[in-house]
């Protein structure tokens, strides 16, 4: 009987708490939504620029910067480069992506990913 009254209960509040559950989406003005759409296009036209450790900056794809390796790395064809394959290899990093992305509507990130946590 006590499970009857709670499934009650529980309807009579679903009907009428329906629309606390809904929200409006965040009104965005159209220079706010042009930002946007510049940093993600900014972001995908790299599709394609390898990854490199420690790699990009405000202007683009940049040599990696990754601690020295003491082993030899291929490139992807397959040849061996020198100490370190990231300062061979001139890309981008996910921090390094994001800095160049939002640099194009003039908003300054800090350069590793952490940092960028926490100021986003």
């Amino acid at each position: 009987m006590r499970s009857i009254y709670a499934l009650v209960i529980s309807l009579a509040l679903l009907v009428t708490t329906a629309g606390i559950a809904t929200a409006a989406p965040y009104p965005r003005s159209a220079s706010q939504q042009q930002a946007v759409q510049t940093v993600i296009a900014r972001a995908l036209s790299q599709r394609g620029v390898p990854f490199s450790y420690g790699g990009g900056d405000v202007n683009g794809p940049t040599r990696g910067s990754g601690p020295q390796a003491n082993a030899l790395g291929l490139d992807p064809e397959g040849r061996v480069v020198g100490l370190n394959p990231a300062v061979d290899v001139v890309g981008f990093d996910a921090s390094g992506l994001m800095v160049y992305a939002f640099a194009g509507v003039g908003v300054k990130l800090p350069r590793s990913s952490g940092a960028q946590y926490k100021v986003g």
